[in-house]
């Protein structure tokens, strides 16, 4: 597992998700109108436009699969340099596979095993009080 060295910051509006992750849960945006995940969190619902009082947030099942990654070899923050090569992961959601959460691969990987809809779990990292989620393929 790759430790989180650049935590983030806090919003109002992503404060569920990282409470969420400090318990050991993946939660996400949804619409209590339509249904609707979203991630990462809107003021607006994309797909019935409800606002504010209608979007809630909700643990989901934190399995997923591959929709895409990139192998990273120059890392963009120099905190990062001791780790390349690292994988990138674009993970689309088991609820709602159009909905893809940005993460790291938790397990050392070149990438060339990789493959798209490999199917993926959820595993939290903790580093300075917050927990970050990564991602890791199911029976790793």
């Amino acid at each position: 597992m790759v430790v989180p060295r650049v935590l983030p910051g806090e919003h109002e509006r992503t404060e569920p998700f990282w409470q969420g992750a400090l318990r050991g849960e993946l939660v996400i945006q949804r619409c209590t109108r339509c249904g609707t995940y979203a991630h990462p969190p809107r003021r607006v619902c994309v797909q019935c436009y409800a606002t504010d009082d209608e979007l809630g947030y909700e643990a989901v099942s934190g399995r997923g699969h591959v929709g895409s990654w990139v192998v990273v070899h120059r890392p963009f923050l120099d905190a990062y340099r001791a780790d390349v090569p690292y994988v990138l992961l674009s993970v689309a959601l088991e609820e709602q596979p159009d909905v893809r959460l940005p993460a790291m691969l938790a397990e050392p990987d070149d990438g060339e095993s990789l493959q798209l809809d490999d199917p993926l779990e959820v595993v939290f990292v903790e580093a300075g009080g917050v927990a970050v989620p990564q991602f890791r393929r199911v029976g790793a």
